[in-house]
């Protein structure tokens, strides 16, 4: 059975948002353990309205703004703003902490398709803010969710490939980040969307089910836990051979600051000087108190194949020694949360 009739089968046998629905679709986390509860404050998931919170979770969510939710298209494509609550900073499903919150409104990615769930990605607005602090989302260009990179996927599904009986308390797994073309030899139709991890050995995953939940990885540049996927489709369980399909976010960090951040909300674009002395490249940006952080993006000059971007955190200044025939087109962007301003003045370099 290919994956598309596999999917097909899976969502015409869930038609509707309800208890049952929930129970199909809930994340499922094979070979985890129970996550810190105070760790990923972050964390959210949907309930079925008039649902008691451990009846009713049937996804996973992240919250990335105070007044946005993120999670996967198929989530919610069959469901109303007013059919389902959302749950943050609620590790443990039976605890008093933690926030139920409404929804005023969903926004599904425009070109998501409910066959193959490519752009498996929907933004929730809450109809009143979180009070706890959202997670950043990968930026454009990043090389942080490359091939062998550790990740870490969060949910409260089933732990168990033959028990349908769910953890009251959040659970986190370990997931290795595996090559696009690895992954498309063993599930099949994997776009550069996607994003792919697992062990592939039948002991950890998150499997087919795990419904908007977030993969998020340790960011050696900004020292700090950022998403970088949302779990969006798998074959059966933590079978051998088989890996945990993500929506890749750094595709949709774009789209994801232009709904959730109004116009005062985005940094301004920086103003980029550049200087050559010798085989030193000398990079100095204007700055702004509504930029919390700034991206340097380069790709190579005159062709661009691929752009290349790296996180300067705070910094104003950057100076590179490189090689002679080093060339290359230099940019900064700006970023506060997951709101993104466009490229600064675009520079180009030829070290002779």
């Amino acid at each position: 059975m290919d994956k598309k009739t596999f999917i097909a089968i899976l969502l015409l046998s869930s038609l509707s948002v309800s208890s049952t629905l929930a129970t199909q679709r809930m994340a499922r986390i094979i070979g985890g353990t129970p996550a810190n509860s105070t760790a990923w404050p972050w964390m959210a998931g949907l309930v079925t309205k008039q649902s008691s919170t451990i009846a009713g979770v049937f996804c996973g969510a992240s919250l990335v703004a105070k007044d946005w939710v993120l999670t996967a298209a198929h989530c919610v494509i069959d469901s109303n703003s007013n059919s389902f609550d959302v749950i943050i900073n609620h590790a443990k499903l039976n605890g008093s902490t933690g926030e139920r919150l409404t929804v005023d409104q969903i926004i599904i990615h425009p070109l998501y398709d409910d066959f193959d769930l490519t752009n498996d990605l929907a933004l929730l607005k809450l109809s009143t803010p979180s009070t706890n602090t959202p997670i950043q989302i990968l930026a454009p260009f990043t090389f942080q969710d490359n091939t062998g990179k550790a990740a870490l996927a969060l949910g409260w599904g089933t732990t168990s490939t033959t028990s349908e009986q769910n953890p009251t308390e959040l659970h986190q797994v370990d997931l290795p980040i595996i090559d696009n073309l690895r992954c498309d030899k063993a599930m099949g139709d994997i776009t550069d969307e996607m994003l792919c991890a697992g062990e592939g050995l039948g002991f950890k995953d998150t499997c087919f089910g795990d419904s908007g939940g977030p993969l998020i990885v340790f960011d050696t540049e900004s020292g700090s836990w950022r998403q970088a996927g949302i779990t969006s489709w798998g074959f059966d369980c933590a079978e051998p051979g088989f890996f945990g399909v993500y929506t890749r976010l750094k595709k949709y960090a774009s789209f994801i600051s232009n709904h959730i951040c109004s116009a005062n909300e985005l940094p301004p674009a920086a103003t980029l000087a550049l200087e050559l002395q010798g085989n030193r490249v000398d990079l100095n940006w204007s700055t702004s108190d509504a930029t919390s952080g700034y991206r340097l993006n380069y790709a190579a000059y005159p062709q661009a194949p691929t752009i290349y971007s790296v996180d300067i955190n705070q910094s104003t200044s950057l100076s590179i020694q490189l090689g002679t025939g080093s060339a290359f087109y230099a940019a900064i962007t700006s970023y506060k949360g997951n709101c993104l301003s466009g490229y600064s003045n675009i520079e180009h370099f030829v070290i002779k």
